[in-house]
């Protein structure tokens, strides 16, 4: 986001002490607090004749703490008005605060973010609640198709406003992991060893909704279920916004019962309904709600087909918030969205996961076929 507070503070009327003060796109307890400062080894309105560093202010519960100062404020607002008129040192340079560049009136830009009140009980994440790993932009690569001039990256398919890629995620060496080995690549360079993932990227034309996307990051990356995929972290890597999260090998539950219609038995339906159902017993009890419950989003780590093996199934996120959504989207994901939140997604519960989970027990027992397709969307 850097590039966008410089060019706003640059189309301003700089002067000393102008600053702006932003939310943290990775640590969301976390603000930033950009200053300007008049270069004076050129003359004054000379191009580039101003600077600019960053000054990081942290939440601390209820509190708010300028990092380098020790002194703690009940909010905000105190804390820039004690620092009005202050100078912040970066190095050798100080930096004078003096007045805040506040947006216009209409004004759009990437640095501004709207989110609609709710008013309800259920727990909602909010700002303070986000939470994850940041995975750095040279510790993954894309995997790609073909050793021509013409290989492409291994495009898995789409979700919901984000791309899908086969991915790898580069690991220490001594780095201890529960993973099989088949999930690492043989070739291990400057002590890191390779694991294989599965890489969502938020399409960039829909940059503007990046917070509910890291939402899905925060509810997944604060669970532990062996029946839920493992969220490794996220990476903000130019304009692309990465979810990283465990390669599940047989992909989709929807195309393997497609693939094998007619094949399967019911026990073997029961024990993947059963680790669903755990999966969502475990959100329940700490009252999170998933949003996005179906066969498509259910992964195969073992098929369980031969003999004497049973199958093993993870949930995997939910993908884009419905917060966000439109209602032809949430018109698309009839019959598994909620009657109720298809007209207002503040009313989803961890009771619209059940509706969910019933929805995604007749795919099953039909083989993947869509319950209710003979029904119209009012119906």
């Amino acid at each position: 986001r850097e590039e966008f507070v410089f060019s706003k503070l640059r189309r301003e009327e700089p002067e000393e002490g102008l600053y702006i003060l932003r939310w943290s796109v990775l640590d969301f307890n976390r603000m930033i607090l950009s200053v300007v400062k008049r270069s004076h080894q050129q003359a004054p309105g000379a191009p580039g004749a101003f600077t600019f560093r960053q000054f990081r202010i942290q939440r601390k519960g209820d509190s708010f703490v300028l990092e380098g100062w020790d002194r703690e404020f009940p909010t905000l607002q105190e804390l820039l008005e004690v620092l009005k008129g202050c100078s912040l040192r970066s190095g050798e340079e100080t930096f004078t605060v003096r007045r805040c560049c506040l947006p216009r009136p209409g004004e759009v830009s990437d640095l501004l973010i709207a989110r609609k009140e709710k008013d309800n009980g259920k727990q909602l994440l909010n700002l303070s609640q986000l939470s994850f790993h940041q995975i750095r932009k040279d510790e993954i690569t894309q995997r790609v198709q073909g050793l021509s001039l013409f290989s492409q990256r291994a495009h898995l398919g789409q979700g919901t406003r984000t791309n899908i890629y086969d991915g790898l995620l580069s690991l220490p060496e001594n780095s201890n992991s529960d993973e099989e080995s088949e999930d690492f690549s043989v070739e291990q360079n400057n002590n890191r060893r390779e694991m294989r993932v599965i890489l969502k990227v938020l399409d960039p034309s829909h940059r503007n909704i990046a917070l509910a996307f890291f939402e899905a990051a925060s509810l997944m990356s604060q669970m532990s279920h062996v029946h839920l995929v493992f969220v490794h972290g996220v990476c903000v890597r130019g304009s692309e916004n990465i979810l990283v999260e465990e390669f599940v090998e047989h992909g989709p539950l929807d195309v393997l019962l497609r693939k094998e219609k007619g094949r399967i038995g019911v026990g073997w339906k029961i024990t993947v309904a059963k680790q669903l159902g755990s999966a969502l017993s475990y959100l329940e009890d700490k009252n999170l709600v998933h949003g996005n419950v179906c066969a498509k989003n259910i992964l195969v780590a073992r098929k369980g087909l031969e003999e004497g093996s049973a199958p093993f199934v993870k949930l995997s996120d939910p993908g884009i918030s419905s917060a966000v959504l439109s209602r032809e989207e949430r018109l698309e994901r009839i019959p598994w969205i909620a009657p109720e939140g298809v007209w207002d997604v503040g009313t989803l519960s961890t009771a619209s996961d059940k509706w969910s989970f019933g929805a995604t027990l007749l795919e099953l027992c039909f083989d993947a076929d869509v319950p209710l397709t003979e029904r119209t969307p009012s119906e």
